[in-house]
């Protein structure tokens, strides 16, 4: 008499395992992203602080280095939410394989 075979149930434990895994990867990409999205806002808004400064002071090109700075910071923000919001929905999306794989 043969002994059971194992190997799907082991498989699908580590399947699941990979899966739950790469969610939580995700999800910590998520927060880096958001993290960078905050750092990024802060330097922007630093950048027309000092846009601002340069402006007073009579330095018009250092001025608009300042402001093209700001505006590259905040669409460099923007894209970092835009990465958290991906990294979240496919997060998401991961405990759907977990289903399949017991089908």
């Amino acid at each position: 008499m043969s002994k059971p075979d194992h190997r799907g149930d082991e498989l699908n434990g580590a399947s699941e395992r990979a899966i739950e895994d790469a969610r939580e990867l995700l999800e910590r990409l998520a927060e880096t992203y958001e993290g960078t999205a905050a750092a990024l806002e802060r330097s922007a808004t630093l950048a027309e602080t000092h846009a601002e400064r340069q402006q007073r002071a009579g330095r018009s090109k250092a001025a608009e280095d300042e402001h093209r700075t700001a505006e590259w910071a905040r669409e460099a923000a923007q894209r970092a939410r835009k990465a958290a919001t991906r990294a979240r929905e496919a997060a998401q999306r991961a405990p759907l394989a977990r289903r399949r794989l017991t089908r």
